[in-house]
């Protein structure tokens, strides 16, 4: 996610350009399962769907999923596990 200081970084993979970008995190303590994110982008106050992020990124020690994927489908699981290994693509 693109932050608001010095400027955005981008990501380590996906090839999606940088923005500037605020997340706003709505928590309810009575139910975890109920926090929001809503992020937008700050050049142009628009909210940022969900959908246009990667669906997963791999780093060195592993791999981090979207919220809303469940489990990767065959062709990101191969792509996972040319970077990685297959334990940790499992999902």
């Amino acid at each position: 996610m693109g932050i608001l200081g010095s400027g955005p970084r981008p990501l380590l993979e996906g090839g999606l350009t940088p923005q500037k970008a605020l997340t706003v995190v709505d928590i309810d303590f009575n139910s975890p399962d109920l926090t929001t994110y809503t992020t937008y982008d700050m050049q142009t106050m628009q909210l940022i769907q969900v959908e246009e992020l990667p669906r997963f990124l791999t780093s060195y020690n592993g791999m981090i999923m979207r919220r809303d994927v469940k489990d990767l489908n065959a062709a990101e699981r191969n792509l996972c596990e040319q970077k990685l290994n297959a334990n940790q693509c499992a999902t």
